[in-house]
């Protein structure tokens, strides 16, 4: 029941579809799965092999001053990693350990980044602690500022959830210059092979040798019953068929993989993405923000409209302290700015600083103030502040020069 699409990051457990086939069950059945139950509870603790290795290899990272981020596919497992067992093993070598789980059940993003804040920022300070996550954070939540290795403790059927999962760390501004990646699965489990062979692998391949990232070209349902038909029909997970339409092999599947990658690598190339030269986009954005305005002319910009608007912008050493005060209450409550916030014009904000604002030139406070001041400035009678007119002096132009703007707002077809 693990979806493929990349979209879908849901980590609750299906309890739907296992209700829906209880109808159906025998007694006999329902006896044989009262004891797959019963001996699936057994397996925790000091009986639970995967959670011990998972423990034996986050301990040399952890000594290595590496800080882990360890995915689960279902929001118990998390709770169980994280709570029940990397807690109770690991603060045996570190009183100050600390592991926590973020899932889908842990609320909002808001609510997610204040747990993931908290354990970075615990009182007193622990160097030593680890991430547990579902995959509610493979996308959207930054975390190389804190992370810097993975541990993949369920194999995703997506392999590009691998690749997302590894994203979040392994991006710009990461400052270690190698992130760990580490794929945990049991050669005794023979989903996890055939997962591991037949899709993580392949996509890999073809990353590796076209340099493109290329989704699993099925839909979700064929793979998981290319996966079921596998576990149930070989003794090899390298040996199964997919009798499934038009995918009849594992090979006519990494064909038709193959050509997909094919396609979008001659995408890529046919618009060239990857040839333009850094130097000339460069030279673009210099000229855009010449005469957009770049992070200087939005300081400028804020500096000389708060008088006029009304609420104050107060430097600091590196930084500024911005009041917006009652003239643009409006934007300040939809932004969720509850006291005045820390800003800075230029980014990344600097360390010690990671909660800053960056104001660029479309920031939607920046875009309320440009509205607000262009709106007062075109009224009948505008205040004095809102001038439409301005007198500058040069020594670039000999000639006195009146420049005057026509601005049409209705014009006729």
């Amino acid at each position: 029941m693990d979806p493929v699409d990349v979209e879908l990051t849901s980590d609750t457990v299906p309890e739907a579809s296992v209700e829906l086939g209880t109808a159906d069950f025998e007694e006999r059945d329902r006896r044989r799965l009262r004891e797959f139950a019963r001996r699936a509870e057994a397996l925790k603790a000091e009986n639970d092999p995967k959670i011990a290795k998972a423990a034996d290899l986050l301990l040399p990272l952890i000594k290595k001053g590496f800080h882990p981020i360890v995915y689960c596919r279902f929001i118990p497992t998390a709770q169980y990693v994280a709570d029940d067992e990397l807690n109770r093993r690991l603060r045996e070598q570190w009183k100050d350990f600390r592991a926590v789980a973020v899932t889908g059940a842990s609320g909002s993003d808001e609510e997610r980044k204040a747990l993931i804040k908290d354990l970075v920022e615990s009182e007193p300070k622990t160097e030593h602690r680890v991430l547990v996550a579902t995959d509610c954070l493979s996308e959207g939540v930054n975390l190389q500022d804190h992370f810097d290795a993975v541990l993949h403790y369920d194999l995703p059927w997506n392999p590009n959830r691998l690749e997302q999962r590894e994203g979040r760390v392994d991006r710009y501004g990461q400052p270690r210059p190698e992130v760990k990646a580490i794929l945990l699965y049991s050669p005794d489990n023979k989903i996890d092979g055939i997962v591991l062979n037949v899709l993580a692998k392949k996509a890999r391949e073809i990353y590796k040798s076209t340099g493109v990232s290329v989704p699993v070209p099925v839909n979700s349902e064929s793979v998981m019953k290319a996966v079921i038909r596998g576990l149930f029909e070989s003794k090899e997970p390298e040996q199964i068929t997919l009798p499934l339409g038009a995918i009849d092999t594992v090979e006519t599947l990494h064909a038709e993989w193959d050509i997909t990658a094919q396609r979008e690598k001659l995408s890529r190339s046919r618009f060239a993405q990857l040839a333009i030269n850094p130097t000339e986009v460069a030279k673009e954005v210099e000229a855009t923000d010449d005469v957009l305005g770049d992070p200087t002319a939005v300081r400028s910009f804020l500096v000389e409209a708060a008088p006029r608007v009304g609420f104050t912008l107060t430097p600091r050493n590196s930084h500024f302290v911005l009041d917006p005060s009652r003239p643009l209450s409006e934007i300040t409550s939809r932004l969720g700015w509850k006291k005045p916030p820390e800003v800075v014009f230029d980014g990344p904000p600097p360390q010690g600083l990671e909660d800053a604002v960056v104001l660029i030139r479309n920031h939607p406070f920046v875009v309320a103030l440009s509205e607000k001041v262009f709106g007062e400035a075109f009224k009948p009678q505008p205040d004095q502040k809102f001038a439409r007119c301005g007198a500058a002096f040069t020594d670039s132009v000999k000639t006195r020069t009146a420049i005057a703007l026509l601005r049409i707002r209705y014009p006729y077809c």
